[in-house]
């Protein structure tokens, strides 16, 4: 390793130490890919010189967020580069694995200096796996910025034709302390309506355009309206796309149930027709310090699912004492009285 890693210094001028960072991130990854089960999520991050954990669960399932690949993953993605081979190398073991044990993969967005040559890798991996309908690879984009819609348009002209599938999750946006202000939207309305917008029109494809939409949002305004398009346009047998939902562990948690029940309740009714959408909770787990600059990254971003714990906190009680009636109480005179 230490052979490989002083001949590529050579070629790219990166020190080993770097690429020991690079193996060091892609041994984390596969063993974190150990942990998973079939419909699991693994969350990828590229940048950064520190290791961050967090867990994505859908109910009884989950999938976890490895370490991240460092200062080479920084440097080229900067200057927009190709991937460099043991870049290269490390992205498509880490994918042929999670293929193998029926996993899907999120990459994180970054850093607008960084994102267009993330974005560049993006579309590579997923035209290199995905190759079914449902997208192996998912691209993560910030809707908060000004250019997301070209970025979006990007993407569909990047797939339309070319016999593979495009996975997007739609955020709001993670950095808006650290971004440029001018490549940001004015005001919160006009992102509002820019994140409405690009999920309606993810939603609304032409048949031939294979694209998964997972919609990473607290807000509910905008799951209502996704959700409600969705049942419509099932209702007319028009072209959907495949949609999922989810939320941080501990914000809008009453969103959460909501959904989750809804998906559960039309799973099982005698139709066999769901149009509800699967719902994910992201629970984040590690050490203090690994996990602060991530929760504290999703409360600035998510400010209003922050003031909005009163409510969630009715919609709880409410909850509980639904299941407590319908569950609980049934089972114990059951036994009482059988």
């Amino acid at each position: 390793m230490v052979g490989a890693a002083q001949t590529q210094t050579e070629q790219h001028g990166h020190l080993p130490k770097c690429y020991e960072v690079v193996e060091e991130w892609r041994t984390g990854t596969l063993d974190t890919l150990k942990m998973l089960g079939e419909s699991d999520i693994l969350a990828v991050k590229y940048a950064s010189y520190l290791p961050t954990w967090h867990l994505l669960s859908v109910i009884r399932l989950m999938g976890v967020q490895a370490n991240r690949a460092g200062p080479i993953a920084i440097e080229e993605m900067e200057s927009r580069a190709p991937f460099l081979p043991i870049l290269a190398t490390a992205l498509d073991e880490i994918c042929t694995e999670a293929q193998l044990k029926g996993c899907r993969l999120w990459l994180d967005a970054e850093q607008q200096r960084l994102q267009p040559g993330l974005d560049n890798w993006a579309i590579e991996l997923m035209r290199r796996h995905n190759k079914s309908a449902t997208p192996l690879i998912y691209n993560t984009i910030q809707v908060y910025l000004k250019n997301s819609q070209n970025n979006v348009e990007q993407h569909i002209a990047a797939v339309r034709g070319e016999g593979w599938s495009l996975g997007v999750k739609l955020v709001r946006g993670a950095y808006i302390k650290h971004e440029n202000r001018d490549f940001i939207h004015d005001t919160k309305a006009d992102t509002d309506r820019s994140y409405d917008g690009i999920a309606e029109q993810l939603l609304c494809l032409h048949p031939g355009e294979q694209v998964s939409l997972f919609l990473a949002t607290h807000n509910a305004k905008s799951v209502e309206r996704a959700v409600r398009l969705y049942r419509e346009r099932m209702e007319k047998k028009s072209t959907v796309t495949a949609f999922e939902c989810g939320q941080v562990q501990g914000m809008a948690d009453e969103l959460g149930c909501e959904l989750i029940r809804a998906n559960e309740d039309e799973s099982a009714s005698t139709t066999g027709e769901v149009r509800a959408p699967k719902t994910f909770k992201c629970l984040v787990w590690g050490t203090v310090g690994e996990c602060m600059g991530y929760l504290h990254r999703r409360a600035v971003e998510n400010t209003e699912a922050v003031e909005r714990t009163t409510h969630m906190r009715d919609a709880l009680v409410r909850e509980t004492r639904r299941r407590f009636q319908f569950e609980v109480v049934p089972n114990f005179l059951k036994l009482k009285y059988r």
